[in-house]
């Protein structure tokens, strides 16, 4: 009996948990402000400069949210990456201004889970030195262009 109960009960979590839908908070909503205010500190304490995220993509599905889009300072420019740890890498071309993070809702606020900033040269740097048929796996998304 116990047993069957325990297996009612996992249904129903598995049930709750596939019948929640995947929400793309709007520009000046509550909670679109709330995962931004989340990630900002992060992402400025990072580069030593106040930010402004150009968003491509935010999507939450229960406690979980993704962010996508890419970084600029308060006055519309690209970001400098002098004085971060981003500096060498920005002086070979191989950062970008792309931001991606995974966000998980603890009690009433948002932790940020995971956070990248891919490179934006890995495309051209494949196409000059092209690695074997099937040794990468290539994600072909904006932060590659």
């Amino acid at each position: 009996m116990k047993a069957i109960l325990l297996l009612i009960i996992v249904f129903v979590f598995a049930g709750v948990t596939l019948a929640q839908t995947v929400v793309h908070p709007t520009k000046g909503s509550t909670e679109r402000t709330e995962l931004l205010d989340s990630l900002r500190p992060t992402v400025e304490n990072e580069l030593k400069q106040k930010i402004v995220f150009v968003i491509n993509t935010i999507s939450v599905q229960g406690s979980w949210a993704f962010i996508d889009g890419r970084l600029q300072t308060t006055d519309g420019k690209v970001p400098s990456w002098k004085g971060t740890k981003y500096a060498d890498a920005a002086k070979y071309g191989a950062q970008s201004y792309g931001i991606s993070a995974l966000l998980k809702r603890s009690g009433s606020s948002w932790r940020v889970i995971a956070k990248i900033k891919p490179p934006n040269s890995f495309r051209q740097r494949l196409k000059r030195h092209p690695a074997p048929a099937g040794f990468l796996i290539v994600i072909d998304g904006p932060e590659c262009r």
